[in-house]
């Protein structure tokens, strides 16, 4: 049973590095300055579908869907849905990014990427698409072609249990590649969810990244936030807070 826990953090996390940033890596053509996302308005042309951004100016409301999730403090974004199983909240300066095919078209031209550099985003998000993951970045972090950013997936537990999900997710970051994995106990929707933290060289660079796991209504949903190392966002625990069950 643990080893196949492991297996299922695995994918997890697999599929969800596979999103992480490559957003900003890209230019938008040869030759042209590392592209800075941060031009496109996040109200502007509402995706819909997977990862649907919804804007909430409202005030906090403590009393939404899914149970146990924190309040969405004022003025930041929801994304996700039904569809994705799982929706959390982003600062209101970050941009939502939908991965539904001619939305993303449409997000990725908006933020100036195109072209070949478009072609090759796309082929890398298929396989999120499939699993109907949600996307956001913050624009004004771009480093040396790299944005902050967080997704996340749910999919079925196989055959995880919320007391083997600490070793597993920790045996899961290392079997990708992490180093300095640490792991910690944290509520989520209502469950004890873990959070790990942990390194990983990758062609961008060193990044840094924080993987948050819970176990709910027979799912098992992972929020993931990269950032360039040492540059992991202070928001990244209250968007993880914000994660609820759709």
């Amino acid at each position: 049973m643990a080893r196949r826990a492991i297996a299922s953090v695995a994918v997890a996390l697999g599929a969800a590095l596979t999103l992480s940033g490559c957003l900003g890596d890209s230019k938008s053509d040869a030759g042209s300055d590392p592209v800075t996302p941060g031009t496109a308005s996040p109200a502007a042309s509402s995706p819909s579908g997977a990862g649907t951004p919804t804007d909430t100016a409202s005030p906090a409301d403590s009393s939404s869907p899914g149970g146990g999730a924190a309040p969405t403090p004022n003025g930041w974004k929801t994304v996700g849905g039904p569809e994705n199983q799982l929706a959390l909240a982003v600062p209101p300066n970050w941009t939502p990014i939908s991965l539904t095919p001619g939305d993303l078209a449409d997000r990725l031209d908006q933020v100036g990427i195109q072209g070949a550099d478009q072609a090759t985003i796309k082929q890398g998000l298929a396989t999120l698409q499939a699993r109907k993951a949600i996307y956001a970045l913050d624009p004004k972090s771009v480093v040396d072609g790299y944005a902050t950013n967080v997704n996340g997936l749910c999919q079925t537990t196989g055959g995880i249990t919320p007391d083997l999900l600490k070793s597993a997710v920790n045996s899961g970051l290392t079997r990708v590649g992490a180093t300095d994995v640490t792991t910690t106990d944290m509520p989520m929707a209502g469950q004890q969810g873990v959070r790990a933290d942990y390194k990983l060289r990758t062609g961008a660079g060193v990044l840094e990244g924080r993987q948050y796991e819970v176990i709910g209504q027979d799912r098992l949903c992972v929020v993931t936030v990269t950032a360039r190392e040492g540059r992991m966002p202070s928001e990244a625990d209250a968007i993880a807070s914000t994660l609820r069950f759709t």
